[in-house]
């Protein structure tokens, strides 16, 4: 025979409130909202400043003759651009497509320019979009990923078993573009979640004000409603108390008092 299952009710929503249940899975579900918005402005800021990248290494790979690099790149915007204006995708999927964009984006500046690139820094880039954009276990796992990524690039060119091209092209502009294009690429996927934070912070402080405010109101309005009761309430004690006292002093008096009309008399008085 089946033990019989204790199921606790949930506690109901006072009118024009809202449950237990919806109270704690509240802050999640603006977290996820948030991190969704986030992720599309991230997508939408990194597709324009890419198309400047884009445009620069193309035309620069183009010179050095290296097409593979100029259908690479194209295939990777091409990809970012779908994932981008496709808002239908789950929010794993929007944001793994970033994280590996940028990951990518590093291994590639490691293999080109070895330390006297980009890709250390975009290394770094790619473990704090992962733990803004997805969790905190995600951060970790790609941190991970990303400190084996320079290990072993670290192996392979300290062994000599690769060796970056590394050219000197200061004094040519499109790697200066480039280089300008890649450091708003990191202004941006620095400052863009820093800038929420800040704003959902000031949002969630003024509403937490505001509901301080109601809160305190509610408080007031309680006050005064016991104290108008309380004053009801003694007001009838009196009353009630000077009703008990004339019955009292009518009873003495009868008892004392052995004349019927002197009785009556007296009964009238009180």
């Amino acid at each position: 025979m089946n033990e019989p299952v204790l199921v606790i009710p949930e506690e109901p929503a006072a009118e024009g409130g809202e449950t237990d249940s919806e109270v704690i899975r509240r802050p999640l579900h603006q977290l996820s909202e948030w991190r969704e918005r986030l992720t599309g402005n991230l997508l939408r800021a990194v597709l324009a400043v890419g198309l400047v990248v884009l445009v620069a290494e193309t035309v620069l790979n183009v010179q050095l003759g290296r097409w593979d690099l100029v259908v690479l790149l194209a295939g990777v915007y091409l990809v970012l651009a779908i994932v981008t204006f496709l808002r239908r995708l789950p929010i794993s999927v929007r944001a793994g497509a970033l994280i590996a964009l940028f990951y990518a984006v590093g291994v590639l500046g490691l293999s080109q320019s070895g330390l006297g690139g980009e890709g250390r820094i975009l290394m770094l880039i790619v473990p704090l979009l992962a733990l803004v954009l997805i969790d905190s276990r995600a951060g970790a796992v790609m941190m991970g990923i990303c400190t084996l990524t320079l290990i072993t690039a670290g192996v392979l060119m300290g062994g000599g078993f690769w060796v970056p091209p590394i050219e000197p092209r200061s004094t040519e502009w499109l790697p200066w573009v480039t280089a300008v294009a890649v450091y708003l690429l990191l202004a941006v996927v620095t400052l863009v979640p820093v800038a929420y934070v800040i704003n959902n912070l000031v949002a969630n402080l003024r509403q937490a004000l505001e509901e301080a405010r109601r809160r305190w109101r509610e408080v007031r309005a309680l006050s005064r409603n016991l104290e108008q009761q309380v004053a009801e309430r003694t007001a009838d004690l009196a009353r009630r108390s000077a009703q008990l006292e004339a019955a009292a002093q009518v009873a003495r008096e009868a008892a004392a008092i052995r004349d019927v009309e002197q009785l009556l008399g007296e009964t009238a008085h009180l």
